[in-house]
């Protein structure tokens, strides 16, 4: 069988609608709703029985958001949507995903699969559709595992809509594996090893995960490991693939590496992956695409969404604040909330320029003031230094709009550097009537306070005042071995460390570093910074930033580490390897909290990152720290600091190796791993250039051309059939691989540009 490395081709016919859908029947709270792979995308013909289909290819289009809508189906009318697969296929799971009216949800469903597209045998039925939730999966493997026959025919029949009279769906995969295996680069021979922590050996055959037979290979004990392949000659990859076991999910992979090397000692990236959702699916084979096309996600719209969301859920127009939890309603002030409150509404204005975000920044200062006792001084240190760094950014976004910013900046300060005792060697207190508080969250903050007053108004004292909070806190609060930021000077316990801690830390010796150029202070930021994003124990399992902080005080934060941490990336001071490691970390949590931990159309977040809420129900601090994430993502991307493509993936895709290592980072769940199959898929190697040292390879594999520009210039491209019929068009990427899905037949492609214009016949089989 020929591998397809395809996009679907829809063929809309207007009485027949053939899919195969996975429905497994479990609510999803965690993870992504849509899968990276559905065996749809294999090709084939997807169609529908439903005359109304203008919207039929938002079925597979992979967004929850965009939704397949019939406005006139009547409840006792049958329909039905049919998958054809080019060649026969195991369906292990039908997924489907909810649009955003639940009024338009099907009612009784069955699941057919056929050999002929005559005859037809069912595999499962569901009487009773109730999705978790809106733009949600519900997923049903019942039916389907029990039997390993494979099929080219599928079907989902809609008997009635409970008496609805429109349906609609925002998505629908069929997940399981091909019949006949794809050969791949580990089936031509080639050394296969293996690692783990704390392991000497593995407890079930390594080349299991190769032998294309679906037996398990198992290590228990661990949820990391490595695997690796020599191949007996160098390749180029292209894609390759994950399938899961047939038990125990707890023991999917979740979140790895791909590297490649041609020496076996030094690792270059070609993938990274995390919070990844197998469904729960048995044998479920996903594919990756190693440098795929950019899906860049707006930042930009998600800010304005979370930004509209705490318009409308939490504030209060008459006292000029914001609720501390939208439902059930509770209406408590709390001071230093509303400090970062202030911050989201200057991420706004920078973002924007629009002026409602200045004048919501002057109507929230009032209404601070006023439930504050009309007055801005408080009793905790770390409070007030929330609010003066909240003022300072207003005066400066606004260019001094606001006469109040600066000077309630610079007398909070006043009263905060009255917290320094010589209790415990120095420290600024946590609460004036608590001496013995002398806690990270009341000294991180005041030292990025001093550092920016300083730059602010030139006055010595000022940087003074950050360099020996500095000195205090790397001597009593900041672990010299990985740079873990402590929560008190009596309180080093690993399991009480807390995000937002780290986060100052970083910011204030990000600044200190900024006013001196001395190496130590970006040392100490590197290495708390490196210590989060890698500590897959706590701070970022699955490679996401994680919340194990709860909500009321400990939802800000997350949000606030981000803050932080962001301005270190925005800065311009980091190595290359970092600031690529820094990035891809950012946008691997802003695209786990949209994709998986979003409770929709309402725009919700819950405390942790992987997992989505179960209700609207959400304290406004937890809100506020996805807000951060979302706006310092789209900073970054204002001034051209994100990619769409990982610039180094980019320019490994290119190239050739000899080792291949997938390094699995965490699992589900479990405390043992487990893999059924792992294949590598090598680019075609009889590449057609278009001159001798020409910048662009042709190839054909499978049911798709590819094209790959190795430079940094763009070039036009045509691809027309054989009677010289346009096919489709397009602009070819710089250091990309593009691949294009086609039937059968013969193609010339074209590509022109930067004086060049070169054609190829190209058989697609």
């Amino acid at each position: 069988m020929n591998f397809q490395f395809s996009i679907f081709n829809f063929q809309l016919t207007k009485n027949s609608l053939s899919i195969c859908f996975l429905f497994l029947l479990q609510q999803l709270t965690a993870q992504e709703n849509i899968s990276s792979y559905s065996l749809i995308d294999d090709g084939g013909v997807l169609s529908t029985s439903i005359e109304e289909n203008a919207t039929f290819s938002n079925l597979t289009d992979k967004n929850n958001l965009t939704s397949y809508t019939v406005e006139n189906f009547t409840g006792g009318r049958d329909a039905w949507i049919q998958y054809v697969s080019p060649s026969p296929v195991v369906v292990t799971a039908v997924s489907l995903v909810s649009s955003d009216n639940q009024d338009m949800d099907p009612g009784v469903i069955d699941f057919q699969y056929s050999d002929n597209g005559t005859s037809w045998s069912s595999a499962f039925s569901l009487r009773t559709i109730t999705f978790p939730g809106r733009n949600m999966a519900l997923t049903n493997t019942t039916g389907l595992t029990t039997s390993s026959q494979a099929h080219r025919y599928f079907r989902l029949i809609i008997r009635n809509t409970q008496g609805r009279t429109s349906l609609s769906l925002a998505e629908m995969q069929l997940l399981g594996y091909p019949a006949e295996f794809a050969t791949n680069l580990t089936s031509n021979g080639g050394i296969l090893t293996g690692e783990y922590p704390g392991l000497a050996a593995f407890d079930e055959l390594l080349a299991n995960v190769t032998d294309n037979s679906m037996k398990k290979f198992c290590q228990t004990g661990t949820k990391s490991f490595w695997i690796q392949y020599q191949s007996e000659e160098p390749a180029g990859l292209y894609s390759y693939s994950l399938m899961t076991a047939g038990d125990n999910p707890g023991r999917n992979p979740r979140s790895w590496d791909l590297l490649a090397s041609n020496d076996g000692i030094d690792w270059d990236l070609l993938d990274v992956q995390r919070n990844k959702n197998f469904f729960d699916a048995p044998y479920n084979r996903q594919l990756y695409v190693i440098n795929p096309a950019s899906r860049n996600l707006s930042w930009s719209n998600f800010a304005q969404d979370a930004q509209e969301t705490l318009t409308e859920q939490y504030w209060i127009t008459s006292d000029n604040y914001y609720l501390e939890t939208n439902t059930p309603v509770h209406t408590g002030f709390n001071y230093w909330w509303m400090a970062h409150a202030m911050d989201v509404l200057v991420d706004g204005y920078l973002r924007t320029n629009d002026r409602a975000y200045r004048t919501q920044m002057g109507d929230l200062r009032a209404g601070i003031y006023k439930k504050n006792g009309n007055k801005m001084r408080n009793n905790f240190y770390d409070d007030m230094e929330w609010m003066a760094l909240a003022f300072l950014r207003v005066h400066e976004s606004t260019n001094g709009y606001f006469s109040w910013a600066k000077t309630d900046a610079i007398s909070l300060w006043n009263w905060i550097e009255a917290g320094w005792t010589d209790v415990k060697n120095g420290g600024i207190m946590w609460e004036v009537n608590s001496p013995q508080s002398k806690n990270a969250c009341s000294n991180g903050p005041a030292m990025v306070l001093a550092a920016r007053l300083y730059n602010l108004t030139g006055e010595q004292k000022y940087k003074d005042w950050a360099i020996r909070i500095f000195d205090w806190m790397d001597q009593y609060m900041v672990d010299p071995q990985n740079g873990l930021v402590w929560d008190s000077y009596d309180q080093h316990d690993y399991n009480w460390t807390l995000t937002y801690n780290q986060g100052t830390w970083i910011g204030g010796c990000l600044e200190l570093y900024k006013i001196t150029k001395d190496e130590k202070y970006l040392q100490r930021a590197t290495r708390t910074a490196d210590y989060v994003i890698n500590d897959y124990e706590k701070f970022s399992p699955y490679g996401i930033l994680y919340n194990n902080e709860g909500g009321k005080d400990g939802g800000l934060f997350k949000g606030i580490f981000i803050r932080y941490f962001a301005d270190l990336i925005e800065s311009g001071v980091l190595d290359a390897t970092r600031q690529q490691e820094y990035t891809q970390y950012l946008v691997d949590c802003g695209t786990s909290l949209w994709n998986t931990a979003t409770f929709f159309p309402e725009i919700i977040f819950n405390t942790q990152w992987t997992e989505r809420p179960t209700s609207i129900s959400c304290d406004c601090s937890i809100h506020l720290s996805g807000i951060m994430l979302f706006e310092m993502l789209d900073k970054l991307q204002r001034k051209d600091l994100l990619s769409g493509r990982n610039p180094e993936i980019a320019a490994n895709a290119l190239n050739k190796y000899k080792y291949f290592r997938l390094e699995m980072k965490a699992n589900n769940s479990s405390n043992d791993s487990q893999l059924a199959e792992w294949q590598l898929f090598p680019v075609n190697q009889s590449i057609i250039h278009m001159e001798k040292s020409g910048p662009c390879d042709i190839y054909a594999s499978g049911s798709s051309v590819f094209l790959r520009n190795s430079t940094g210039q763009q070039y036009p491209f045509v691809i027309n059939n054989i009677l010289g019929v346009r096919q489709t068009s397009g602009i070819l990427q710089e250091h990309t691989v593009e691949s294009i899905y086609l039937p059968s037949g013969m193609y010339v492609v074209t590509i022109a540009g930067h004086g060049q214009r070169y054609s190829r016949k190209i058989l697609v089989k």
